[in-house]
């Protein structure tokens, strides 16, 4: 009888071990995307990913932290006047967003994080008459001190509260989809913000919001309904990501299967995060294709689900001249005008011609460096273009060697990254 009773357990935890072995779940890439223009698939390794949320899955018109685990409201209570509608007035992808207003105060159920560089990417929309508000705190207990925090009044104007008060000022965009990423770096003891991809502002993290020094810990992102006086509070966010920077790829990750429309037959195989598909294939502008990234897995051996991606390739754009005058004189001559095209971007961002009779220099050999600074508000038009020249006039020739830096990101007393 204690024989067949053993026979019997070991069977039992075979099938079990079996049953697990069968079972296992494979991490995928994360962030897969395609540059439509190059055909270039990029993505990143699996386990960034804390919080991933486009809102798809909850129910219109039912309350948020009601239907997630991730979130709840300041005071702990889903469901009450503090937690916020699922909705479909407005959407970034898909169908449905979160609106937040009237006293509506969620918070992100998080870890209480002292190492590593975070992520905090959203997209919101602010209605026309309206503010938003949006703030990280450094613990999980709502409260305990703020770290950034950001508020977009009726004016058009954003003002951020990050190492020192109104420390950086922006004019945003009404009725239309705004990105924004806080990237706290906890290692590094720096917050970077970034809108729709441009570095708006850099400080130390540490000083929080006005200034004084504190915790370098992260914990939370509270979405609050403020308003200036006077004013009302609406604004919706969509597809709310939260990740670890960087995150290194698990040893059991051995490389990536990139496919290709039919998801049955690999394209290529690689241990980089990116895969330029016209070395392998052929496509053709217009087409619409689908690609896919799937992890590659040692110990086990498996491999993760395919991530997949739809993109159409495109030819990039060469935009017309814009805005042609012809303004007939002479009778027989005519004279145009024209703008430049639209994306370009070009002028002058700033010129200083000297001061008459006046120069910086001495009669002994030495070295000088000078510099001009532009903030978020002399760069504002000239968002998404590019530096194409850098013109320095030299009054004499007596000199031995020149160059031009260009700074990105900073502030004051800080120029960023050279």
């Amino acid at each position: 009888m204690k024989t067949n009773f053993i026979k019997i357990f070991i069977i039992v935890v075979l099938m079990i071990f079996s049953f697990c072995l069968y079972s296992q779940v494979f991490p995928p890439p994360e962030n897969v995307q395609v540059d439509p223009y190059l055909g270039i698939v990029t993505w990143d390794p699996p386990g960034g990913t804390i919080c991933d949320d486009d809102f798809e899955a909850y129910t219109v018109g039912g309350y948020l932290a009601v239907q997630s685990d991730d979130w709840t409201t300041w005071s702990n209570n889903p469901g009450s006047a503090e937690d916020a509608f699922i909705s479909d007035d407005y959407a970034l992808s898909g169908t449905n967003s979160v609106k937040v207003d009237g006293t509506t105060d969620l918070v992100l159920i998080m870890e209480n994080y002292t190492t590593g560089a975070y992520s905090f990417d959203l997209n919101m929309y602010i209605p026309t008459g309206y503010c938003g508000y949006y703030n990280l705190q450094k613990t999980n207990v709502p409260g305990t001190e703020w770290g950034f925090q950001i508020q977009f009044d009726v004016t058009g104007e954003a003002s951020i509260d990050g190492g020192a008060a109104a420390a950086c000022t922006f004019p945003f965009d009404f009725d239309t989809w705004m990105n924004f990423e806080v990237v706290v770096d906890l290692d590094a003891d720096l917050c970077d913000f970034y809108y729709n991809g441009t570095l708006m502002h850099s400080y130390q993290w540490t000083l929080g919001t006005f200034g004084t020094p504190g915790l370098n810990q992260l914990g939370g992102v509270n979405m609050y309904a403020w308003a200036s006086a006077g004013n009302n509070p609406l604004y919706y966010f969509d597809d709310f990501n939260v990740s670890l920077v960087n995150a290194e790829p698990s040893e059991d990750v051995i490389g990536y299967n990139v496919w290709l429309d039919d998801m049955i037959t690999p394209l290529t195989y690689t241990t980089e995060l990116q895969c330029a598909l016209l070395d392998h294939i052929t496509l053709n502008y217009g087409q619409d294709y689908i690609a896919g990234v799937s992890a590659v897995y040692d110990d086990p051996e498996g491999e993760s689900d395919i991530e997949q991606v739809p993109f159409t390739f495109t030819q990039e754009p060469i935009n017309p001249p814009e805005n042609l005058v012809a303004t007939v004189f002479d009778y027989n001559d005519v004279h145009l005008e024209w703008e430049p095209p639209s994306g370009a971007g070009g002028g002058i961002l700033a010129h200083h011609s000297g001061y008459i009779d006046n120069g910086i220099g001495t009669g002994a050999a030495a070295d000088f460096m000078c510099a001009a600074r532009f903030d978020a508000a002399d760069l504002v038009d000239y968002y998404g273009s590019d530096l194409t020249s850098v013109n320095v006039h030299i009054r004499t020739a007596d000199f031995s060697f020149v160059a031009v830096k260009v700074w990105e990101g900073g502030s004051f007393g800080n120029p960023g990254t050279e």
